[in-house]
């Protein structure tokens, strides 16, 4: 199949890519990759938090057709191919629903950040001798 045959290709060379960010990234900093196919690929055990944004049916359907220009029946199948969520929810240590408006949204993610992916990243810098940076909750659309 084509798609197998791109993601051959692609897969290990996002991989490296991802993998030399990382590395790169200041010990401080908290590392957030965007991965669409995370169940599919069976990817989710390489991280340390899982965070599912999540829709229902109707609302995804609704957006592929008015942001997309997709058929109703070709945003349906699109959905039918990816994981249900049910198994997304499985491997979710957080989800979060996006069936609101924007600013719903964004609220989540601004908690998430401060209530939890803030006040891990310090207790690790913590353990590794590391002085932990104070950072206040983002309060731009361009970053969580």
């Amino acid at each position: 199949m084509a798609l197998d045959r791109l993601g051959a290709i692609t897969h290990p060379l996002v991989a490296a890519e991802s993998r030399r960010r990382q590395e790169a990234a200041p010990e401080d900093a908290v590392v957030v990759h965007d991965v669409p196919l995370i169940v599919e690929n069976g990817l989710a055990d390489r991280y340390d938090l899982v965070v599912v944004v999540g829709a229902d049916e109707n609302v995804r359907v609704s957006r592929l057709v008015t942001r997309r220009g997709m058929s109703e029946e070709d945003a349906r199948a699109r959905i039918r191919a990816q994981a249900d969520d049910a198994a997304r929810r499985a491997v979710a240590d957080v989800w979060i629903d996006n069936s609101g408006t924007p600013e719903e949204l964004l609220a989540d993610v601004r908690r998430l950040w401060g209530e939890r992916l803030l006040p891990e990243r310090d207790r690790r810098l913590r353990g590794s001798g590391a002085a932990a940076e104070v950072y206040p909750v983002p309060d731009g659309e361009d970053r969580p």
